[in-house]
């Protein structure tokens, strides 16, 4: 690429968008699709092959290739006009479809439930429009979307969590006794009929919270997933 990065093509792209004063001048629908052959960071966790991910987006301009992992965050950059053609103000979408294998090798997690948190952060730093977002784990797929957020370049942040397993205290040893009861039937049924507790994941908007209880049920607002 002559010696630029890909991040330099897209910083140029912004400097025509300014020189239009953040307005487009013509409304265009376009479909393009692509694979990636360079892993880079991810080649790690690509070993098994087949369709690792997917991203789309209604931008203009986008970083040709998967989220940046910056060891925290996947992050990806987006950028059109603020206003279309019109001069109304252009609503932006997103969404990644992320295999959870990939996704547990990226972050070292186990095959417990992911979290995940979305966010739309602006260059100069302002929020600009709330984004409406969703996330969900189904089917080994990690699925996130954001709609209804504003250009002119922001990026997407994606942030992947996950409970710590319970690790159960050790049982004291019992002290030394001269004589031991022997362990009877009734003693026995009654040890087995104690009820074993649960866990469900509950998802309100793009915040989850693990639920344990002996019949686990989801807080009011928040969904079973």
């Amino acid at each position: 690429m002559n010696g630029h990065s890909i991040n330099d093509y897209f910083d140029r792209y912004l400097i025509w968008v300014k020189l239009a004063d953040d307005r487009a001048y013509a409304n265009r629908s376009t479909w393009s699709f692509r694979t990636v052959r360079e892993y880079g960071q991810y080649e790690k966790c690509l070993s098994t092959g087949g369709i690792a991910g997917i991203v789309t987006t209604n931008s203009n301009a986008y970083i040709a290739g998967p989220p940046n992992f910056d060891g925290v965050e996947l992050n990806y950059r987006v950028a059109s006009p603020h206003f279309n053609s019109q001069g109304k103000l252009q609503i932006g979408t997103y969404d990644l479809a992320i295999r959870s294998d990939v996704a547990r090798c990226l972050y070292s997690f186990t095959d417990a439930p992911i979290q995940a948190s979305l966010s739309i952060v602006y260059a100069d730093g302002g929020e600009g429009q709330k984004a409406t977002t969703v996330v969900s784990e189904k089917g080994g797929w990690l699925t996130l979307s954001a709609k209804g957020f504003t250009y002119s370049s922001p990026t997407v942040k994606v942030k992947l969590t996950q409970d710590k397993p319970v690790v159960a205290s050790p049982t004291p040893s019992p002290s030394a006794s001269p004589t031991v009861a022997p362990t009877t039937s009734k003693q026995t049924s009654a040890a087995s009929s104690v009820a074993k507790k649960k866990s469900i994941t509950c998802a309100k908007g793009a915040i989850s919270k693990k639920v344990v209880a002996v019949n686990p049920k989801c807080p009011k607002g928040y969904k079973k997933i």
